[in-house]
């Protein structure tokens, strides 16, 4: 049930609540989460739908894993930050 239109920005935390993700999600990929997880739900998750979304889902918190492993000090910080 791929397709639709997706928000190219950050997601804000009103949006992120209403969505009822898990703290742990809501960071800079939150904002193709949301859409992920309703096509997930519309879908009654069959592993073959949805593979567009989860697909840049994955590939944008692998960008941001890339960049928190660059350096060093911001992956400390957002350790720090989570605990």
């Amino acid at each position: 049930m791929g397709g639709g239109s997706h928000p190219r920005g950050p997601a804000t935390p009103e949006e992120m609540a209403a969505a009822r993700l898990p703290i742990a999600s809501r960071d800079a990929c939150a904002h193709l989460l949301i859409p992920l997880n309703k096509c997930r739900v519309k879908t009654y998750y069959m592993p073959w739908e949805c593979t567009h979304e989860r697909h840049a889902y994955e590939k944008c918190e692998y960008i941001e894993w890339l960049k928190r492993s660059k350096d060093p000090k911001k992956a400390a910080a957002a350790k720090l930050e989570h605990q």
